[in-house]
């Protein structure tokens, strides 16, 4: 288990949120240990029931349970210049110093009055506080940033075609943003291939696996997926961004949380290229 789609998808598992959701039936091995572990601090009594609960799952191999502390790595991400940016906003979040952040963010990264057409097709990722933003970047994402005709994904039920649908292009990013329609988790990020008429879902390539995912419909007849150029900065939240140049707009938050949550996804300043404050 992991805490983000985008480390689920590396190791290979589930996220957290997910493997809650399993529905363990209360009077289980399972459900018992959860219960008593939820409020457990003794590591010794947690060692204790962890053997206990590897027995249970009776793996072919008996793997180790490994717990990585996130937050007490997430500083050893990032580069030696942008640590010590880091610790600074950190400072200022944790004194809830708003004026001391602002007048810092604005003296330290690319400031832009308005991520505009021409910031945008120098990027590779967008973030933004608000949904609205979002799907404005990602609209531009498909019809200027990626070649080739729109390929319209529409909603189908037993009463046949839809009145909703979504497009996308090959080679898009995507998100899945709902479980049980594919091997992927909710949140995880791919790349749009075909749609298979045959079988009646989408094929999308795992950029991390190099492995084909096939997505299918969900109850409703819909393909649970959003463009992924561009996404809200809860939706990143826990993940290390790779990607070599990030535009990100705040639309006016003075969520000094948020700020520093979106400042704190990337290891390097030079992966961001303009900032919108």
């Amino acid at each position: 288990m992991a805490p983000t789609a985008r480390v689920a998808q590396r190791i290979g598992g589930q996220t957290i949120h997910s493997a809650l959701k399993l529905g363990w039936t209360p009077g289980s091995v399972l459900y018992t240990l959860e219960k008593q572990l939820q409020h457990e601090t003794d590591e010794a009594v947690c060692l204790e029931k962890s053997a206990v609960l590897v027995d249970t799952f009776d793996c072919p191999q008996m793997p180790d349970i490994v717990v990585v502390d996130e937050i007490g790595m997430e500083s050893k991400r990032f580069s030696p210049e942008y640590e010590s940016i880091i610790q600074q906003l950190r400072y200022y979040v944790d004194t809830n110093d708003e004026t001391g952040l602002f007048t810092y963010i604005c003296g330290t990264f690319p400031i832009v009055e308005h991520i505009d057409t021409t910031v945008l097709q120098k990027c590779t990722r967008a973030l933004a506080y608000l949904k609205s933003t979002v799907e404005a970047y990602n609209n531009f994402y498909l019809k200027r940033l990626i070649q080739g005709p729109r390929i319209r994904l529409w909603t189908r039920t037993k009463e046949g075609m839809g009145t909703t649908y979504v497009d996308v292009k090959v080679g898009c990013h995507i998100f899945i943003i709902q479980n049980g329609v594919s091997l992927a988790s909710n949140g995880t990020s791919l790349l749009f291939e075909n749609y298979n008429a045959e079988q009646d879902c989408i094929e999308c390539m795992d950029p991390v696996k190099k492995v084909m995912i096939q997505v299918q419909r969900n109850l409703k007849g819909e393909f649970p997926i959003v463009v992924g150029f561009a996404g809200t900065i809860h939706k990143f939240q826990g993940d290390t961004m790779d990607d070599d140049a990030i535009a990100m707009n705040f639309n006016g938050s003075r969520d000094l949380n948020l700020v520093y949550t979106a400042l704190s996804r990337v290891k390097s300043i030079n992966q961001i290229v303009a900032l919108q404050l």
